[in-house]
């Protein structure tokens, strides 16, 4: 049973999906490799750069099935592109368009 007459969802899922989102971690950290610096990053940001050092490290990747930082990170994007303004620590995290994840996610649209 759907909750919506046009979600894709059954209630059992949107509840696991709510549940999933809750337990996400804001942000994280790491040890950057080349300075040993603290670097804390959002959860779902692919690649983070090191504020001491510059060095760029990445994470996570697209691609190999849905994760949850990618059903958040497709929110984002839906929300910039209808216009909506995002904090600028946001908005470097959406592209103008959907290509590179409809590359990954819908390659036959």
């Amino acid at each position: 049973m759907t909750n919506f007459k046009f979600s894709p969802l059954n209630t059992e899922d949107e509840e696991l999906l709510f549940r999933a989102i809750r337990q996400l971690p804001p942000s994280r950290t790491y040890n950057c490799i080349e300075c040993d610096s603290l670097v804390t990053f959002s959860s779902i940001e692919v690649y983070s750069r090191c504020p001491n050092c510059h060095r760029q490290a990445k994470h996570r990747s697209l691609g190999g099935g849905l994760d949850l930082q990618d059903l958040l990170l497709m929110s984002l994007q839906w929300f910039h592109i209808a216009g909506y303004e995002l904090p600028a620590n946001l908005t470097r995290l959406v592209d103008s368009d959907w290509d590179d994840l409809d590359s990954y996610y819908a390659p036959d649209d």
